[in-house]
C-alpha cells in the first residue's frame, strides 16, 4: 500500500483498489469518487478523535456498494 501510494498518489491508488484498471484510468468507474471521499472523511474523523481506535462505537460514513 505505501509504495502503491508513493509511486501513485493517494487518489490514483484508491482509485485502483475500488475499480480496478479502469477506475485508475478514468478516477470515476465504481463509485471512485464516492469511495475516495469516504476514506478522506474516515481519515478526518479518526485524526480528529483518536479514542475511535480503542473503544467499541464505529463511524458510520455511507459509501455505495458497487
Amino acid at each position: 500500500m505505501r509504495k502503491g501510494v508513493q509511486r501513485w498518489g493517494a487518489f490514483r491508488f484508491l482509485s485502483f483498489v475500488r475499480g480496478g484498471r479502469t477506475g485508475f484510468i478514468d478516477g470515476k468507474s465504481y463509485g471512485v469518487e464516492e469511495f475516495v471521499n469516504g476514506i478522506a472523511t474516515h481519515m478526518k474523523v479518526l485524526q480528529s478523535d483518536n479514542t475511535l481506535f480503542w473503544d467499541d462505537r464505529r463511524t458510520e460514513i455511507y459509501v455505495p456498494h458497487v
